[in-house]
This record gives C-alpha cells, sequence and structure tokens, in this order.
C-alpha cells in the first residue's frame, strides 16, 4: 500500500497538505481543478519536490529520504521525455542505462517491453516517425523496463484524440494487472476513466484527499470538484 500521511509541500506561495492510502494493483485516478497541484502531488512522491513534513511510505518502508533513483517508482510525463534523435529501442533503452549503444545484456527486457506495446516492429523508428499514440507507448515501455511497481502517469495521453486516449487507458490497464502495478493517474477527463479506476484522489482547495468511489465521486461531486467538472 502507498501511504501518504499528512504531508505538507510549500513552494513559494503555494500550499498542498495531503493525506491518503491507495491500495497495490489498483489503478486510481487523480483529479482536480488546473493548478490545484496533481504535478506537484506526483513529483513529491516521486521525490522531485521537497516536503515540510509528513511522510511517504510504501510497504510500510518510508520513502522520504531516498533519492527519486531509489524509490519503486517511474513517472511518464505529458510530452513522454522522448529524445528525438534516438530510435525506438534506444528511448526505451534509456531506462536502464544511459549508453545509447546496443546493450545485448538488456535485449531480453527491452524486446519483451516492446512487445507488450506492441511496437516490436518499430524499433528502428525515431520519434518523428511515430504516431502520438506510438509515442506514448513508447514512453510506456521504457517505464516497464524499470520493474518499478508504482507508476506514476501525468496526464500522458492529453495531447491525443478520444480514440487514442481510449485505447492507451485500455492498455494501461492490461498492463497493470499483468505486471502486478500500482497506478496513479493524472486526468482532466475523469469520465474517461471509469471502467479503468475505481478509486479518486481529490486534489482541491491547496489538499489532496481520498482514496473516494470514482464512479459516485462523478454523480455527487462535491462543491470543489463540481465548480471544476
Amino acid at each position: 500500500m502507498l501511504e501518504v500521511n499528512n504531508l505538507n509541500i510549500k513552494l513559494k506561495a503555494f500550499k498542498l497538505s495531503m493525506h491518503f492510502d491507495v491500495n497495490p494493483e489498483t489503478i486510481t485516478a487523480v483529479i482536480g481543478p488546473s493548478g490545484a497541484g496533481k504535478s506537484t502531488l506526483l513529483d513529491a512522491i516521486s521525490g522531485f519536490t521537497d516536503i515540510e513534513s509528513g511522510t511517504i511510505s510504501w510497504k510500510q518502508q518510508q520513502l522520504n529520504n531516498l533519492a527519486p533513483s531509489q524509490r519503486p517508482i517511474t513517472i511518464v510525463f505529458q510530452d513522454n521525455n522522448l529524445f528525438p534523435h534516438l530510435t525506438v529501442y534506444q528511448n526505451v533503452a534509456l531506462g536502464l542505462t544511459t549508453k545509447i549503444s546496443y546493450q545485448p545484456k538488456f535485449n531480453d527486457q527491452i524486446n519483451e517491453a516492446l512487445l507488450r506495446v506492441d511496437l516490436k516492429e518499430d524499433v528502428e523508428k525515431f520519434p518523428s516517425q511515430l504516431s502520438g499514440g506510438q509515442k506514448g507507448r513508447v514512453a510506456l515501455a521504457r517505464a516497464l523496463v524499470r520493474n518499478k511497481k508504482l507508476l506514476l502517469l501525468d496526464e500522458p495521453f492529453a495531447a491525443l484524440g478520444p480514440a487514442l486516449r481510449e485505447e492507451m487507458l485500455n492498455l494501461i490497464k492490461d498492463i497493470s494487472i499483468k505486471n502486478k502495478l500500482t497506478v496513479l493517474i493524472v486526468s482532466h477527463n475523469p469520465k474517461e476513466l471509469i471502467g479503468v479506476c475505481k478509486d479518486a484522489i481529490i486534489v482541491a482547495e491547496n489538499k489532496a484527499s481520498g482514496p473516494h468511489d470514482l464512479a459516485n465521486l462523478l454523480k455527487k461531486p462535491p462543491k470543489s470538484l463540481k465548480d471544476y467538472l
């Protein structure tokens, strides 16, 4: 279980207090108005934002003092962070090594990840030759090779059309089950997450709380969420 206990963050004039649990091997939505702190929440869990007080724990191990690379976490950002001068294979390999040359010892892991996201035939292509959905799949494959059990997704499919977003969400659901992942996904389209996420974390009015049942939340949202929706 991921436990975020009385966590407080202050970034200049912005403050965010967080208190919630996330059950293992689930996909949980992170929803709330623009600028409320959804990305800050993911950054704090990942170790990219300093915290003033409180604790972050995974399976009863406190993560506060661990560097981002030491945490059992992989994060995928909205722009996918692909390097345009590297092939699909090389971009995925960066999840394991900073060397962009062919790495035989990692070949099985990389090919397995590419197979999972249905990109096995595109290993030599460059990002400029890929569709938006394919770029998202490359970022997912890179996350998979890191073999971390916590996957954080910061609106990774926001630039895609509705059909592609649905396809990618179904892929996330399938991958999370097969790899026994715990997933947090930020979205500005919470209705699209019905069927993918059971629970949601609300980020609004300088607070993050949950878990809340997503379906019930959308039927009877609190005022802070109702205005946003």
